[in-house]
């Protein structure tokens, strides 16, 4: 899986910043992508979405976040409104630098976030609607 850009900046700024939407970006994962979902939950909250959609499960590499100058690693997990773009494509997809590897999908269901420490972090979650 990989993302577009830096997450968290939303988060960290107040949710004040302005939004660009990813066109470009998504024209261009797009090619490669079986799966897409824009990150205005935070990626704890729409990584599960997309590997739910795609029947599957998702690991996602905290440490590998690109971060948002000021955020933190919390904020880039769970922080939304960054309408960033995480997409599943195949690991050997050659995609421009900025579409940063952060995790991928897998055969057991449910999401699984890790820390650098190498430690599951099941208490980061991201905005749900509907709870």
């Amino acid at each position: 899986m990989r993302v577009s850009g830096p997450l968290g900046g939303q988060a960290a700024a107040g949710y004040t910043l302005p939004i660009t939407p990813r066109l470009a970006e998504g024209a261009a994962l797009a090619r490669f992508a079986t799966a897409m979902i824009d990150i205005s939950d935070g990626i704890a909250t729409d990584a599960r979405r997309l590997a739910d959609a795609s029947g599957a499960g998702a690991l996602v590499r905290l440490g590998d976040l690109p971060r948002a100058a000021g955020a933190t690693l919390e904020q880039a997990a769970v922080g939304g409104e960054d309408y960033e773009l995480l997409a599943a494509v195949p690991p050997d997809a050659s995609l421009p630098g900025w579409a940063t590897v952060v995790g991928r999908l897998r055969e057991q269901p449910g999401l699984v976030l890790v820390d650098p420490a190498g430690d599951h972090r099941p208490d980061l979650v991201g905005y749900d609607h509907f709870a």
